[in-house]
Parts: structure tokens; sequence; C-alpha cells
């Protein structure tokens, strides 16, 4: 049997002292570490520390969360893990036990520098943070854009409305005009058509003569939902984007980046927003259906990444 020698003993029992201190100090071992003796401290996130991250979200949206986290980890370990919190463990736990490490380590090489335990990695402790559960409920400001990728690649010019509706009183031209529009999609949502639009349009600029021709623009004229939308389309100038304003958490950005399908609720907030050039309408559109999107239909952008951001234009994000 191989018996241990004064230093192995010393550090062996200074080992079993620190897991007594460790225990009452709310220090955990590292599970995934092969170092018997490698422990943990998580460090507290307080209002300060949420700030930062809501501002570091924000700014990183773009990120996948798995790439946030490793960037927040990275920038952590670079400036704050081996200067805060760690050094005071050290420092407690060497004065705490100065005299039986003194006694333990007497005779040895360690006799009048028994610190050096934790230079030698003897015993070891890092700082932690839980950045995962912190990120878990930071919103961020986003725009769900209802609009094709050709929509994007076009810039929106299928959504000009100005140019569109001044430039041509053909009703035929018009609604070959607005085909590719996002008009075209919000209007079958709601169960109107281009058509109508159009026929209103056209209606609402000469004198009715018949009673029915009357009739059906009186009914589309006390129609909420359909003047809404007619107004938010008339107040719209330039390039512009069918947007729904809302707030979602990374997750769930992600989620909705790879869902096959998207649902505007008929309550939410939704209009015409002109992020290329920082013009927008009233986005004061209201619904009395779900939308249902498929993929390709919808993108999600957090605002303020493609062009003007909506509170650059409205002093506000109007959630």
């Amino acid at each position: 049997m191989i018996q241990m020698n004064k230093l192995e003993l010393g550090i062996k029992k200074a080992r079993q002292l620190f897991k007594e201190y460790a225990k009452d100090n709310y220090l955990d071992l590292v599970e995934e570490s092969k170092h018997e003796d490698y422990y943990e401290n998580e460090e507290y996130i307080d209002y300060q520390d949420m700030g930062y991250l809501r501002m570091f979200v924000q700014d990183n949206a773009e990120l996948s969360l798995d790439d946030m986290l490793d960037q927040l980890y990275e920038n952590y370990i670079a400036y704050d893990s081996d200067i805060i919190g760690t050094e005071y463990y050290r420092e407690s736990f060497l004065d705490k036990y100065d005299e039986q490490l003194r006694e333990l380590f007497s005779e040895t090489e360690y006799e009048d520098n028994h610190e050096s335990l934790f230079l030698d990695d003897y015993i070891s402790i890092r700082n932690t943070v839980d950045y995962a559960s912190a990120l878990e409920d930071i919103e961020v400001d986003v725009l769900v854009y209802l609009e094709s990728e050709d929509a994007f690649d076009r810039e929106m010019s299928n959504n000009d409305f100005f140019n569109i509706f001044y430039s041509e009183d053909d009703s035929d031209e018009l609604l070959e005009m607005l085909s590719e529009s996002s008009l075209k999609l919000l209007l079958q949502s709601q169960g109107y058509n281009l058509k109508d639009f159009v026929w209103f349009y056209l209606a609402d600029q000469d004198e009715l003569n018949s009673v029915s021709d009357q009739e059906k623009f009186s009914e589309l004229n006390d129609d909420k939902v359909f003047m809404s939308i007619y107004s938010e389309v008339f107040n719209a100038q330039n390039l512009q984007s069918l947007v729904v304003p809302t707030q979602m958490t990374i997750k769930e950005i992600e989620h909705v980046k790879n869902a096959d399908s998207y649902t505007v609720d008929k309550d939410s907030t939704i209009g015409y927003f002109g992020a290329i050039d920082g013009s927008g309408s009233m986005i004061d559109i209201e619904l009395n259906k779900d939308i249902e999107l498929s993929k390709g239909e919808f993108k999600v952008v957090v605002d303020g990444q493609y062009g003007y951001s909506m509170s650059d234009v409205y002093g506000q994000f109007m959630n």
C-alpha cells in the first residue's frame, strides 16, 4: 500500500476543508468538469445587468439565441469572470482556515505560501451567470412584414400607392398594378377583393347614377373595417410595407422564422410603414378576422434592422 506523503495528505485535507466551506457559501461543483475540486459561483443579475442585457439583445437580435449566449459568455470571461467574486471566496477561505492550512502544510514546500494552492489549481473557482434564463423573458421590438421576398427585392415598389392611384384612373390598369401588392392579401383576408376597392376609389370621384351603385357605395362607406383599410392606403406615401408591430423574445423570433405559418390576431396593431425612406401611414387598420399566412407570405424583422425603425418615424414603437 502506497502511503501518502505530507504534501499529498495536506492537499487532500485542504480540499475537504474547502468542500465544507463551499457548502456553507453556496458554491456548486462543476458537474461537467473532470476536476474533482472545480467550483462555480453563480452571479446574481441585478437591474443594471438587465438594462445592459436588453440593449445587447436589441442590438444583436439578428443573432441566434445560441450565438447571442456565446457572445455574452465570451464578453463575461474576457472582462469580468476573473475579477468579480472569485477573489472574495479565495481570500475568505484562506482567512477562515489559515491556522489549519499552515499546520497541514508545515514542513512542505507550501509551509510559508499555502495561498499558492489556488494558483496551482488544486482548488479552482469560476464565476458564471445564467444568461440563458435572463434572456428568456427579454422582449425586443419586431415588425412582422406581411410581404413576400419578391416585395423586399423590389423595395416594396408594388405598394407605391401614391404613384399607383394618382397616375392611373383606368380600372383594369389599377387592378393589374395592384395585383402583386400586399393590399390584395389584406383585402382578401377580410372578405373583400381588389375589384371592390378599385371600384370604390373610382366611384368616390364620380357622381353615381344608379341606385344599386349608390347602395353599394354606401354599404362600403359604412363598413368600418373596409374604410380603415381605405384610409390607411391613401395616407401611405412612397414605398410602403404592411406590418404588424409587436414584441417577441429571441426564442419566439426564432420560432416564427422557422414556422410554416403565422396568424395575425384580429386585435393586432397593423398598418403601412415605410422603413425604406422613413415614411408611414396611421398604422390604424381594423380587422374583423384573423389573417392566416403561409411561409413566404411573412417575414420577421427586428425593428430598425431593415431601414428606419418605427421609433425613428413615430417617436415610439406602435405596439
